[in-house]
């Protein structure tokens, strides 16, 4: 039969949808969802390149820690082992940079002033009345 507009309508009744369909919703227990630690320890392992070093490689540090137990005792639930790695590569990296940078300038200061210190020694101690 076609109804109005040029629709073919049917006449014959159609089964009901079938109960299983939509699929229920995964439970939380059946979800699995990146650790928000481990996201946290790499967002502050790469903001440590520009803001405080230090500081933020040390704070994202003690978050790739926090996401390694969390994920650990998610039992499968929560993932970013990845993540929590890339960040203690990246915070340890910067640490390591900014470690021997001090290190370089405290070696640069020592010799300037060993230099200065004995300069000052030879040009006063010897020469003519």
């Amino acid at each position: 039969m076609v109804g109005g507009y040029g629709l073919v309508v049917s006449e014959t009744p159609t089964s009901p949808p079938d109960p299983t369909w939509p699929a229920a919703a995964p439970t939380q227990a059946e979800q699995s969802s990146t650790s928000g630690n481990a996201i946290a320890a790499l967002v502050l392992a790469i903001a440590s390149w520009v803001v405080c070093p230090i500081v933020f490689a040390i704070v994202a540090l003690v978050f790739a820690s926090l996401g390694q137990k969390e994920i650990a005792a998610s039992g499968g639930s929560r993932h970013g082992s990845e993540l929590v790695t890339a960040a203690r590569i990246v915070a340890w990296i910067n640490i390591g940079l900014w470690a021997a940078l001090i290190v370089i300038a405290l070696v640069i200061g020592f010799v300037v002033l060993v230099a200065g210190g004995l300069a000052s020694i030879t040009t006063g101690s010897g020469g003519a009345p």
